[in-house]
């Protein structure tokens, strides 16, 4: 496909996205390998679409789980960070347990991304698990993990914020907004 396709397809994702509108999502996963110079227009795309049904998103989730262990994604940190932000601003995708799993094998951006996931996703049990872990994460999984457990009881989240040494000012305000939802 010539450059100018591309930046005509790029126009077009961004057009969908003000709109929100479910019908390219099909097209957009079966050709996705043809797509690559999209792909983040794409991402935004699948985003912004609201009037999906539950049973429709979580074959778009399997899809983008198979397209995330496939060699041209596998290899390229920034379309791997775009599929997994994808699992954390709709929760109807879901997976999470698939990528729970796949949580200590992974770089710290994913880790991240995983731990917003587990909050959109509700998995608080899990969340939980990696509470003693806390201190080891870097800052972008603390502040995820700190985000994360604002769905925590509001006992446990408050022990738990209460007892963190927090020195930037974002992480602060973070946490006491956590606290308070």
């Amino acid at each position: 496909m010539k450059e100018s396709h591309y930046i005509r397809l790029r126009w077009f994702y961004r057009r969908l996205t003000q709109i929100g509108h479910p019908g390219a999502i099909d097209i957009s996963l079966d050709e996705i390998a043809k797509l690559g110079p999209c792909f983040a227009n794409i991402c935004t795309y699948l985003t912004s679409v609201q009037s999906v049904e539950q049973e429709r998103w979580m074959r778009v989730g399997t899809i983008l789980l198979d397209l995330l262990d496939s060699n041209e994604v596998r290899g390229n940190e920034y379309f791997r960070l775009s599929i997994l932000s994808l699992f954390t601003k709709n929760q109807y995708i879901n997976h999470f347990s698939n990528l729970a799993r796949r949580y200590t094998s992974s770089e710290p951006f994913v880790r991240r991304e995983i731990l917003l996931s587990a909050k959109q996703n509700l998995a608080f049990d899990w969340l939980r698990e990696h509470k003693e872990s806390y201190q080891t994460m870097d800052y972008w999984q603390q502040i995820a993990y700190i985000y994360g457990s604002s769905g925590f009881p509001k006992d446990e989240k408050k022990y738990f914020l209460n007892r963190l040494t927090l020195t930037r000012p974002f992480e602060t305000v973070l946490a006491k907004w956590a606290k308070n939802l």
